[in-house]
């Protein structure tokens, strides 16, 4: 699409009143004329495509998160005409889907979250659309770890896996020594055979 569009708009305009740059990108010999701008508007709209350009908001809703700039918090963001239909529980899917299902969701919701009321407010429709397809779990607030803490984790992971490895070692190299050297109470037996 995105080179249809392309090759619409240098088809319909010569090619040097397409490809000018910006004013603030172009050099002091280029300027970008009023005319130029006007045709390609034009042809912008003759292939039926609207660009709308909101600025100076303080509330954005991009995607699937609405972000509020005057508060700093970010919530999950649904159109107000969408349903939300999930498969059912019975379907014909692999179980690993229909179990995940509610975790993925859970954790989206609460990846798009900056709090738990958040989260409460915004997942009242999803838990209905679950309970409607026969999944029983409710979706709750998953507390965020700080990256910090997903070190710390890592290295305590870390150091236990290497703490194992390290008792194993020693465990074979007891069992090896054992059975290399005879015990004190074999080598009276020997002495007395």
């Amino acid at each position: 699409m995105f080179l249809y569009l392309v090759e619409r708009l240098t088809t319909t305009t010569p090619r040097h009143q397409c490809w000018t740059l910006p004013a603030r990108w172009a050099s002091r010999n280029q300027q970008i004329t009023s005319t130029d701008r006007k045709n390609k508007e034009k042809n912008v709209r003759d292939i039926c495509l609207n660009i709308a350009i909101q600025s100076n908001q303080k509330i954005v809703a991009f995607l699937d998160v609405t972000f509020n700039l005057h508060t700093g918090l970010h919530k999950p963001y649904k159109k107000p005409i969408d349903s939300i239909t999930y498969i059912h529980k019975e379907s014909n899917h692999p179980p690993s889907i229909i179990k995940n299902l509610p975790q993925g969701i859970e954790k989206r919701l609460t990846n798009n979250s900056s709090n738990e009321k958040i989260f409460e407010d915004a997942a009242i429709p999803y838990n209905e659309a679950l309970k409607k397809n026969g999944q029983v779990m409710a979706l709750k607030y998953v507390k965020k770890k700080t990256n910090t803490a997903i070190k710390n984790e890592n290295k305590s992971k870390k150091n236990s896996e290497r703490g194992n490895k390290r008792n194993k070692d020693d465990k074979q190299e007891k069992e090896t020594y054992n059975l290399v050297q005879p015990t004190l109470q074999q080598k009276r037996l020997i002495k007395y055979r």
